[in-house]
C-alpha cells in the first residue's frame, strides 16, 4: 500500500480517500479500508511518520482479511450496550442466514444454535460478558434453514472497556464436537445445583443453578470453601462430616433433607442436600435444591 501526498492531503492508492492533515495539529481523522481511526494530539511535523505507520497497519489488516477468508472464517462484533450483533458476509454464509432480514440481536443468533447446545453455549458466553473470563472458545451445533446440522467453533473476546465482544466462527468437523453435559443441564433447569469440592474443602466446580441459589459467581465461588455456604452454627459439624467421608473413601453417600445455609446477601435459606464421595476419590459431589416455605 502507498500514500500519495500533496500540500495538505494524503491519498490512499487503494481506497482513494483523501486524508487531510488539520493544521491545528489537534486531531487527524484517517479513513481507510477498516473504517475511520482518529489520532489525537500529534504535531504537524510527525504526520508523515504517523501516516506511514497507519499504512503499515492497513497492510496488516488486509493480510488478516485474506487469511480469514482463505480459512472460511467469519467475523462478528457484539455491542453489549445496545445488543447489536454485526456479522460479515462469511458469517451469514456459515449460518445460512439472510443478511437483509437478519435482526442483529443476540437472541436471534441463539435461536440458530441447536436446542441441546443453546444453554451450554449461552452459559459460556455469559461468563465472558460478566467478566469471569475475558475470552472463550466453544464448539457447538447449529440448525440450518434446510434443517441440517452444522458444527461451529467460535472464538470470542471481551473488550477492555467491557462494552464489546468480538470474534470469529469457522465450520469444523463433527469429530471435533463434544456434547454438553445434558444431565447437568436438565438438573439445573429443575432447580438442582451441582457443586464439587476437593479434600481441602475448596470448591472446584460451581454451576449456574448454584449461582442462582447463592448469588456467588463462578469466579467468586472457586475461591471459597464449602463451609462458607453454611450458617455458622452448622459449619463445624459439616467440616467434621466432610473430612470423615473423604478419609473413609468407601463411596460414602449422605442425604440431609433440610440444612441451613446462607447466601452472598446474608439471606438465610434451607436446602435439600445430598453428598456423594466416590470410592477412592479425594473430592466430594454435592447435589442440592432450594426448599420453599412449604417444605
Amino acid at each position: 500500500m502507498k500514500l500519495f501526498k500533496d500540500t495538505t492531503h494524503y491519498y490512499c492508492d487503494r481506497c482513494r480517500w483523501a486524508h487531510k492533515a488539520l493544521m491545528t495539529g489537534l486531531c487527524v481523522s484517517v479513513a481507510g479500508i477498516m473504517g475511520t481511526i482518529t489520532l489525537f494530539k500529534f504535531q504537524k511535523q510527525e504526520y508523515a511518520k504517523t501516516a506511514e505507520s497507519f499504512a503499515n497497519m492497513l497492510e496488516e489488516s488486509v493480510e488478516m482479511e485474506r487469511a480469514l477468508w482463505a480459512a472460511g472464517a467469519g467475523r462478528w462484533s457484539w455491542n453489549l450496550e445496545n445488543n447489536n450483533l454485526c456479522w460479515d458476509d462469511q458469517m451469514h454464509s456459515i449460518f445460512g442466514t439472510d443478511s437483509v432480514q437478519w435482526s442483529h440481536a443476540y437472541d436471534e443468533w441463539l435461536k440458530v444454535v441447536h436446542p441441546e447446545d443453546a444453554n451450554h453455549v449461552n452459559t459460556i458466553v455469559q461468563e465472558c460478558v460478566n467478566g469471569e473470563k475475558d475470552r472463550y472458545s466453544v464448539i457447538y451445533r447449529i440448525i440450518l434453514p434446510n434443517k441440517q446440522e452444522r458444527f461451529i467453533r467460535a472464538y470470542g473476546k471481551l473488550s477492555e472497556n467491557k462494552k464489546f465482544m468480538s470474534g470469529i466462527c469457522i465450520e469444523v468437523s463433527p469429530h471435533d464436537y463434544e456434547p454438553p453435559n445434558i444431565v447437568q443441564d436438565v438438573m439445573n433447569a429443575a432447580g438442582w445445583a451441582v457443586v464439587v469440592a476437593n479434600k481441602n474443602h475448596r470448591i472446584i466446580h460451581w454451576d449456574t443453578a448454584a449461582e442462582s441459589i447463592f448469588g456467588y459467581t463462578k469466579k467468586d465461588a472457586l475461591t471459597m470453601s464449602v463451609e462458607q455456604l453454611m450458617k455458622q452454627k452448622v459449619r463445624g459439624a459439616h467440616f467434621a462430616a466432610y473430612s470423615q467421608g473423604l478419609a473413609e473413601g468407601d463411596g460414602h453417600f449422605h442425604e440431609i433433607e433440610c440444612i441451613d445455609a446462607i447466601t452472598k446477601n446474608k439471606e438465610n435459606i434451607k436446602l435439600h442436600l445430598t453428598v456423594i464421595v466416590p470410592k477412592g476419590e479425594d473430592r466430594a459431589l454435592a447435589i442440592f435444591r432450594l426448599l420453599d416455605g412449604d417444605n
